[in-house]
């Protein structure tokens, strides 16, 4: 490998597979690019929590533009609001071809399973955002219009520091 570095970057070029040869002059190389964020200028983690409402197709393209926001410290549940289940406890946002496909899969199969419990679900999500140290946020997707009871709920977690929205 060649190592080109300076303050704040560093570029490393190797060849990408050192078993093969390289037959007819064509040598395929690897670029790993590394520039550490300046101190100060990363932000920490956050603590994101989709409450799944929708019945639509467009419930998972929504989640899966929301999933696509999160930054790798961030941590990631999902909560349907059927029944109140954790789909996914929270886990590295880095983790997104896990939460996308257990996602997807549970949306497929999930058609009637139990009622609408919105209190429930919402009380699953602020006790998996809740940290004093990172900023909370639940996202409620949803295709219902919400209650007057359902929006007083969520008023209590913004109320509580938790930064809420309702898609």
């Amino acid at each position: 490998p060649h190592v080109l570095a300076t303050t704040g970057l560093a570029i490393v070029l190797r060849p990408s597979d050192t078993r093969v040869p390289s037959w007819g002059g064509e040598v395929l190389m690897r670029v790993d690019v590394i520039a550490p964020a300046a101190d100060g200028s990363a932000r920490w983690g956050e603590n994101v929590a989709i409450v799944i409402d929708g019945v639509g197709p467009d419930t998972a393209a929504l989640a899966a533009v929301a999933l696509d926001q999160l930054a790798g410290r961030d941590r990631v549940s999902i909560v349907d609001v059927r029944g109140a289940r954790i789909i996914v406890p929270p886990m590295p946002a880095s983790n997104r071809s896990m939460i996308g496909a257990a996602l997807e899969s549970h949306l497929r199969s999930r058609a009637g399973i139990a009622p609408r419990d919105v209190r429930a679900a919402l009380a699953s999500a602020r006790q998996a955002v809740a940290s004093t140290n990172v900023t909370q946020r639940v996202l409620v997707l949803t295709s219902h219009k919400l209650t007057a009871e359902e929006n007083t709920e969520l008023s209590r977690l913004g109320q509580r520091g938790v930064q809420v929205a309702s898609v």
